[in-house]
């Protein structure tokens, strides 16, 4: 039976079945033999019976013939040759029949034994037809594993990558806007650094929200990633709806005045 590679990753479990294909091969084998056995003993039995009762009967219908009284004494020697000659017959077919009955068992041995020879070949076959299926798709199953491993690590690798950027995003841009709306404050609230007329101070006030704004924004950017991460923690405040779209309107009034356009917020009290 033709062996495995060792690479293969079912080499112990293989090897466990080679010995058990083995073990049960030699049992067929003792099983045949002995039912060999046992049938041509059966048959030699048989045939010796058979032989034994011919003899018999033959030697107690020569023995009649013997004390007949009408037997003549002068043909005895005549008698006695004809008995020899129908012995020698006897013992010559008995010869034939024993060399016909051996090369029948021989012929019937060969022909069973490559009978067997055949079913175990394509047991064989079959068998490592399987192991090499088992082969093939277990190499295929280890790539596809491998690409997965692949794919995780440059996920992870992207994710990473990410996880900087939003950092550097957070630091990075905080710092000068953070001081952009601590130089507006301080312009606003404390007159005595200088002093600013109406319109500045509009200005400074458009200046102070947006940078308020886009703090905000970097903070919803983190929020994000606390999101992905399961630990946002929302703290829910109710907002006055008129202010936010007065805020909205300011921010672009500078723009759409560049255009001619006005843009006024108009309520209505119901």
């Amino acid at each position: 039976m033709q062996k495995n590679s060792p690479q293969s990753p079912f080499k112990k479990e293989r090897a466990q079945t080679d010995d058990s294909l083995t073990v049960e091969r030699g049992k067929t084998d003792e099983s045949f033999d002995t039912y060999k056995g046992v049938t041509e003993s059966k048959m030699d039995k048989a045939v010796t019976a058979n032989r034994l009762e011919a003899d018999t009967a033959r030697i107690h219908s020569r023995s009649e013939v013997d004390h007949r009284e009408d037997t003549p004494n002068s043909n005895d020697t005549q008698l006695q040759k004809t008995r020899e000659l129908e012995d020698c017959a006897i013992e010559l077919e008995r010869s034939k029949n024993d060399l016909a009955l051996e090369h029948e068992r021989g012929e019937k041995e060969r022909l069973l034994s490559k009978l067997v020879s055949l079913e175990r070949q394509s047991t064989d076959k079959n068998l490592l037809f399987e192991r090499t299926k088992a082969d093939v798709e277990t190499k295929i199953a280890a790539n596809l594993l491998t690409a997965e491993k692949i794919a995780h690590l440059d996920t992870k690798s992207a994710l990473t990558t990410r996880e900087e950027f939003v950092a550097i995003v957070s630091h990075d841009l905080r710092t000068p806007i953070g001081a952009i709306l601590s130089a507006s404050k301080i312009l606003i609230d404390d007159p005595t650094v200088v002093k600013i007329g109406d319109d500045a101070k509009r200005y400074l006030e458009m200046i102070r929200r947006n940078a308020d704004t886009s703090l905000r924004l970097i903070s919803d950017i983190l929020d994000m990633e606390r999101i992905v991460e399961g630990k946002l923690h929302l703290q829910l405040e109710p907002q006055r709806l008129r202010d936010l779209v007065s805020e909205a309107v300011e921010s672009c009034a500078h723009v759409a005045a560049a255009k001619k356009i006005t843009l006024n917020s108009l309520w209505m009290t119901v």
